[in-house]
C-alpha cells in the first residue's frame, strides 16, 4: 500500500507542479486572511481543490485537513488522513513568484491528535 501512496501523491504532486507554473503566466488573485501577510490566492484554492479531488478519488474514506478551509476538520487520525498546503510559502509566490513549495503529509493509524488551527 506504502509504494502505491506515495506513486500517487508523487504523480500528484507532478501534475499540481505543472498546474502552478502554468497559473503563474496569468495574473494572480490575491486576497488576506487574517491579516496583511496571511494572504491567499486563486492558485492556492484551484491547487487545493485538485489535490483534494484526487485524494478523495483515489482514498475515499480518507480524512483531509487543507489549510485553506474547504476541507472537514481532522478530529484524530485513525485510518488514512491527509494534511495538505496547496502553496506553503504563498508571501514569497505572490512577490518573488519562487521559494514556496506544495506539501502533502499521510498518517496511517497516527497518534492521538489535536487539530491545528489554520487561522
Amino acid at each position: 500500500m506504502l509504494k502505491a501512496l506515495a506513486a500517487n501523491i508523487e504523480a500528484w504532486l507532478t501534475e499540481s507542479r505543472t498546474r502552478i507554473l502554468t497559473a503563474m503566466q496569468t495574473p494572480v488573485s490575491v486576497a488576506t486572511k487574517t491579516g496583511r501577510n496571511d494572504l491567499v490566492t486563486n492558485v492556492d484554492a484551484d491547487n487545493q481543490a485538485f489535490l483534494v479531488g484526487k485524494i478523495r478519488t483515489a482514498y475515499p474514506q480518507a480524512k483531509i485537513e487543507a489549510e485553506e478551509g474547504t476541507a472537514a476538520k481532522v478530529t484524530d487520525l485513525d485510518g488514512l488522513v491527509f494534511f495538505v498546503d496547496p502553496i506553503d510559502g504563498t508571501m514569497n509566490f505572490v512577490k518573488q513568484r519562487a521559494n514556496f513549495a506544495v506539501m502533502i503529509g499521510v498518517y496511517q493509524d497516527g497518534p492521538r491528535y489535536t487539530a491545528p488551527s489554520w487561522t
